[in-house]
């Protein structure tokens, strides 16, 4: 099945599936409250702290992170610049989803009204 699914897609409709998949599970992890990335982590901090939206402290981080590996020397390409630009701001609206439609509690972003 595999080798049908990869022939059938083309490399860019890959891309936006895998950048959709990897969004909500990041959603499911921080709402989970366990095994959250130390990056997410102080996201959640900078909503808690300074009550700025999820996504804007998201982007912040990502783009300061991609910066710096930028500036180091590291590659990036057009899969780096989506991840970089979609990530951050699907997941809040997949936490929302998640608690809205199926009910989830979400551990991670105790107050809920700092992420907007």
């Amino acid at each position: 099945m595999g080798d049908y699914l990869t022939a059938r897609l083309n490399g860019y409709a890959m891309l936006a599936i895998g950048l959709i998949l990897c969004a909500y599970s990041s959603a499911l992890i921080i709402m989970s409250g366990i095994g959250i990335r130390i990056m997410d982590l102080v996201v959640l901090t900078m909503v808690s702290k300074w009550s700025w939206s999820f996504t804007k402290a998201k982007m912040i981080i990502e783009i300061g992170i991609f910066s710096i590996g930028w500036l180091l020397g590291g590659p990036f390409g057009v899969g780096t610049i989506a991840f970089l630009l979609v990530i951050g701001p699907l997941i809040q609206p997949f936490m929302n989803m998640n608690a809205k439609r199926l009910s989830l509690k979400n551990y991670g972003l105790a107050n809920t009204s700092a992420a907007y």
